[in-house]
């Protein structure tokens, strides 16, 4: 199986550089990224396309799907990650924001603990699980997987550290990756493989690409 994991186009709260909510559209700048992108994948094989219900995903996946005239599913598992309501309109730097992610950061290994509504660590990693129990129980070959710069590197994080995964082990996964929007992230699995290391592995995915966004220019 092989996975390409693409960030959503521009939304309006990534322009304004605030916490978004699930209703976000694209800038004009996004629509015309989400057209290169789809052109892009004139040349690039896929079988069906998965993602996000949210406003800024779905217009992506629906411009993906119209060019390549694929199949498209939409999922509240591929969501972004979510972050107190709180937050919602407020910049990302910004003092109310700081001191929001103050208590979040002293209290991310807590598996109980919320400040509100929000997905604490170990929600996002249960979520990303299912997510990727669900990839794998598809016959697809080659799937577009359209959701959002956070929750890709959730996935990603778990498909690599899987149980072993922790906050500490996140933090720096999630600051050094960085995505741009319609950034194409490819993923493959291999049913078997055997190493010197560990014997045989089954399930192992591999990082092909990541962030590759040639189509932007």
């Amino acid at each position: 199986m092989k996975v390409y994991f693409v960030r959503h186009g521009e939304s309006e709260q990534n322009k304004l550089r605030v916490h978004q909510s699930g209703e976000t559209s694209l800038t004009a700048t996004g629509l015309k990224q989400t057209r290169a992108l789809a052109n892009r994948f004139k040349k690039i094989s896929i079988d069906h396309i998965i993602a996000s219900d949210y406003t800024r995903a779905r217009q992506t996946g629906e411009e993906l799907a119209k060019t390549t005239r694929k199949k498209i599913m939409f999922t509240t598992l591929l969501r972004e990650r979510k972050r107190p309501s709180e937050l919602i309109g407020i910049p990302y730097i910004h003092k109310e924001s700081s001191k929001i992610y103050s208590i979040l950061f002293k209290n991310r290994n807590d598996k109980s603990y919320h400040f509100s509504d929000e997905e604490n660590f170990f929600d996002t990693v249960k979520r990303a699980k299912q997510f990727i129990a669900l990839l794998e129980s598809m016959h697809h070959k080659n799937i577009a997987v359209v959701s959002h710069g956070a929750f890709i590197k959730f996935i990603l994080a778990v498909m690599i550290y899987g149980d072993d995964l922790t906050p500490d082990i996140y933090d720096p996964f999630y600051v050094v990756l960085i995505s741009r929007n319609t950034g194409i992230t490819v993923c493959e699995k291999h049913e078997d493989e055997f190493t010197e290391d560990h014997g045989t592995i089954a399930h192992r995915w591999h990082i092909i690409t990541w962030n590759d966004h040639a189509h932007l220019g």
